[in-house]
Parts: C-alpha cells; structure tokens; sequence
C-alpha cells in the first residue's frame, strides 16, 4: 500500500470516529459522568486497560484494538486514563457538540 493510501485510510478511519462519536453525543440519555462510572468499577477515579476491556465485554462490543487505543490515551504510560483523558477519548473535537 503506497504512503498515500495510508494517510486517505486514517483520515477516513478519523472521520468516522468523529461522526460516532458526534452521534452518541447528542444521545439524550448519554452522560460522560456515568459513562466514565461504568467503566471505573472500582471506583478510584481512573480506568485501566483491565476496566476497559471489562466494560467492553459487558457492552457485547468487538474489542479488536483496544490495546492500541489504550495507548494512543495513556500518554504518560502509567496504566490508566483520567476523566479529562476518557472526555478526550468520548467527546466530539468540535465544541459544538462537545
């Protein structure tokens, strides 16, 4: 695959991504509060990769490339995502929908 192909693909991928995540949003019922709840089942304040995929097998969602997006949050590399970085993760880019 040339580089070209490479970078139309993550553009794509990212685009659906934002439209996702555009989508759940503007869901009445969605609140990032509880949703960062639903996975902090321990309650500390923190989600670890284990949380994660605990939540992800309780949504019955594919979890292919979990460790990737986990990664791609925990930019300090200590084993968990914060509220502000799970708000990052969840939350549209455009404040308009954010």
């Amino acid at each position: 695959m040339e580089l070209t192909s490479c970078f139309i693909s993550i553009i794509l991928i990212e685009r659906d991504i934002e439209t996702n995540k555009i989508e759940l949003a503007l869901k009445s019922d969605f609140n990032l509060v509880d949703a960062f709840k639903f996975f902090d089942s321990n309650g500390v304040g923190k989600i670890s990769l284990q949380n994660l995929k605990d939540g992800i097998i309780k949504l019955n969602v594919d979890s292919t490339g979990l460790y990737s997006l986990f990664k791609r949050i925990d930019l300090y590399n200590n084993g968990y995502i914060s509220f502000h970085k799970f708000g990052d993760l969840i939350l549209p880019y455009s404040e308009e929908y954010a």
